[in-house]
């Protein structure tokens, strides 16, 4: 390949890089982690360090989202656009990585396998550290790798720099780090200066260790990740392909070429894989469960440099160029479907977009969804009063959290929408449903059991205080009653707002619901209270008539009711 043709192909690679990381950059909604992104950045009442001791993550990248924050605002495009930018210098860093260990040529096929590798575009759409880290990870490599100059300690320096940033940007970086020294430790060209500036960068981290260890406490205690399966390796290669076999498979032909013809290639690889894989998946077998997808996209530089090695192996053009041809045809198609056209895994932006103006809104994670929500504060799943008025309910990540079930049972849900990851609900307190447990008061001549509420002379309950919000309320009962005299028997409904009463109707139950008029409460604040009297005695001959509910409702509207 000719040195102008290189530059065009280079530049190309660069281009579409460029396309599939920015194009609709901002067009799907900030999900979970990236939503705890902009929670730390932008968080007024809260130091750093403190934010950060419930999470498992260094201070470097939120300390620079901090920096960032004035300039996003309410943007998701320019949250996510410094992960974009980072993901085009590691595109760079890497073709220069190849470069130095397999010649030109070699830098062209490293730079399109890195640019359109599924996962590495996704994290590099992403608000999120990842993607920082893997750029600090390959500039790191490609400085390692530069000839001996006649100043090697700013070699070493500008490597020691790196290699302190990748550590303090995400702990995955210290595996990537060990595995930079380990190769640099076996290179035929070996410099001392720069395997030291690599460990200074790394035990720089020692000063986050009592923070580090309140993380990792509180991380055993309640572990987000599972441990990593048997077939680690097997399983996360694919991974790296969004799951397809086709380019992974490919890209691994292409590495057997490079171990075959250029072991200074594959080197480095393989103490990433040591470093990144093999041994985050031994501490996983205790207990520490650090092995995901996402935290070994630092093998991408090292996996690309060696793949762009194998593609020059072969020296006939017509096969190389072919081969070439492969990776880019099973790249394109995986990469447009899987990552830039895909759908927002969690769309928080659409569910929150579903409340009002002015709504009570609980939420799992209420803090997060304060960026969709700036017009309301969000209360917890547990912090809701019990007389709220109509409630929305925002919840994410397909989870039911604890404490909706306890939601779920105040009202009636008249709304439940779900989105990609996001569900939205409406809850009202307008409409309840009581059952036996809500009628603590009971005379002795009555009974209200699980299959009802039975009266039996001139008995009478009282309910539990309601809280119910609208304007006008009413009540239903159905059941039966004894005949006596060829009358069935009634029963009195008497509601009370705030123990004034607003009712007295009485009612021959059936068996579908019969309803009292609507009754007006006071200011639509209602905290109302029920009680049932058995008015069925004869006044003549005294016989009385035993009633017998088995579903009583009440319901409350906004506004006048027919």
């Amino acid at each position: 390949m000719t040195s102008r043709i290189n530059q065009v192909m280079l530049g190309l690679a660069l281009a579409f890089a460029a396309m599939v990381r920015l194009v609709g950059l901002g067009e799907s909604s900030l999900w979970l982690d990236e939503l705890f992104t902009v929670r730390v950045a932008t968080v007024a009442d809260q130091g750093l360090i403190d934010a950060l001791r419930g999470d498992v993550h260094p201070p470097l990248y939120f300390a620079l989202a901090r920096l960032w924050a004035p300039i996003a605002g309410q943007s998701e495009l320019l949250w996510r656009l410094p992960s974009a930018l980072c993901g085009l210098v590691t595109v760079a860093a890497t073709a220069r990585l190849a470069r130095r260990l397999g010649g030109q040529g070699a830098e062209v096929g490293a730079a399109w396998v890195i640019a359109l590798l599924p996962l590495m575009v996704d994290l590099d759409r992403e608000a999120r550290g990842n993607a920082l880290m893997v750029c600090l990870v390959a500039c790191a490599a490609a400085a390692a790798v530069q000839p001996v100059s006649d100043r090697p300690w700013r070699r070493a320096a500008v490597v020691g720099t790196l290699c302190a940033g990748a550590v303090w940007t995400h702990f995955s970086g210290v595996f990537a780090v060990l595995g930079l020294i380990m190769w640099q430790m076996r290179a035929p060209e070996r410099d001392l200066r720069v395997v030291a500036g690599a460990a200074a960068g790394l035990g720089s981290l020692v000063l986050w260790a009592p923070v580090l260890f309140e993380q990792t406490t509180s991380f055993a205690a309640d572990p987000w990740y599972a441990p990593p399966p048997p077939d680690a390796l097997a399983w996360l290669w694919p991974e790296l392909w969004g799951g397809h076999l086709g380019p992974a498979v490919l890209v691994g032909v292409v590495l057997f070429l490079a171990l075959l013809r250029m072991p200074a290639a594959v080197v480095p690889l393989l103490a990433a894989v040591l470093n990144v894989v093999v041994l985050p998946h031994i501490l996983g077998s205790f207990g520490l469960p650090l092995l995901r997808p996402r935290n070994v996209l630092s093998l991408a530089p090292f996996v690309a440099a060696a793949a762009g090695v194998g593609v020059v192996q072969l020296r006939a053009p017509h096969a190389r160029s072919l081969l070439f041809g492969l990776l880019l045809c099973a790249h394109f198609p995986v990469t447009l479907a899987t990552q830039v056209e895909a759908p927002a895994t969690e769309d928080w932006r659409g569910a929150a977009a579903r409340v009002p103006a002015g709504a009570v809104v609980a939420a799992v994670h209420p803090q997060l969804w304060r960026f969709y929500r700036d017009d309301v504060a969000p209360l917890a799943l547990d912090e809701v009063p019990d007389a709220a008025p109509a409630l929305w309910v925002l919840l994410a990540h397909d989870l039911h959290p604890d404490g909706l079930d306890a939601l779920l049972a105040r009202g009636t849900v008249d709304l439940d929408e779900a989105l990609p990851g996001a569900r939205v609900l409406r809850l009202t307190p307008l409409v309840a449903d009581l059952a036996a447990a809500d009628f603590p008061d009971v005379e002795p001549a009555a009974e209200a059991t699980a299959d009802g509420l039975h009266f039996y002379g001139g008995s009478a309950m009282r309910s539990r205080t309601l809280e119910l919000r609208g304007t006008t309320c009413r009540v239903g009962v159905a059941g039966r009653s004894d005949a006596a005299l060829g009358e069935g028997g009634r029963v009195a409904l008497r509601l009370s707002d705030g123990g004034a009463p607003v009712l007295d109707h009485h009612v021959e139950p059936g068996p579908e619901l019969s309803w009292s008029p609507f009754v007006p409460v006071a200011s639509g604040q209602g905290r109302l209270e029920l009680a049932f009297v058995n008015d069925a005695a004869d006044p003549v001959t005294g016989d009385d008539r035993n009633v017998h509910l088995t579903q009583v409702r009440v319901e409350c509207a906004d506004g006048a009711a027919g």
